[in-house]
């Protein structure tokens, strides 16, 4: 199995069972760049090139080396937030990864959270759990900006880039 050059062989067995034979050209290049060995990534790619798989790899796979981190995948909207909650918590639940949405209440330290493992939040979330420095805060090990290109919009680029 192809996937198996870089992955766990469980993880690998998941994402080829996704319909994902080998990786697309950004996924190998993000997995050769040392993706799954801490390096940060920032991969820019057309649509549909696979972008959201290699973030889904890079927080499975710690996941699996270590099932007390938290992971953090941040998204300019709400309704984006539901689209990527549905899709990955039907994706890991296989592997016990518990998914949480957060998107609203911006003076909260959402306690709450500490019982999941991947947290899909907005920017304007994010900026605001950072600001109140909830006690799971220090064991998110990935964060995945999605639409990090957003961070030129004079609307949303400022939260996004504190």
């Amino acid at each position: 199995m192809y996937w198996e050059r870089w992955l766990d062989r469980r993880l690998a067995q998941i994402i080829a069972s996704r319909g994902y034979e080998r990786p697309y050209p950004p996924q190998e290049s993000a997995l050769e760049a040392g993706l799954l060995q801490g390096k940060n990534v920032v991969i820019t790619s057309p649509t549909s090139s696979g972008k959201t798989l290699v973030a889904e790899i890079a927080i499975a796979q710690n996941y699996m080396k270590d099932p007390t981190s938290k992971f953090l995948y941040l998204v300019p909207l709400k309704a984006l937030a539901s689209e990527k909650y549905e899709e990955f918590s039907r994706a890991w639940q296989q592997i016990g990864m518990k998914v949480a949405v957060t998107t609203g209440d911006y003076d909260s330290k959402d306690e709450w959270l500490a019982r999941y493992d991947l947290i899909i939040a907005t920017n304007e979330k994010a900026d605001s759990l950072l600001r109140q420095r909830p006690s799971w805060l220090g064991a998110v090990k990935v964060v995945v900006v999605d639409e990090v290109h957003l961070m030129n919009d004079e609307s949303r680029g400022p939260t996004l880039e504190a």
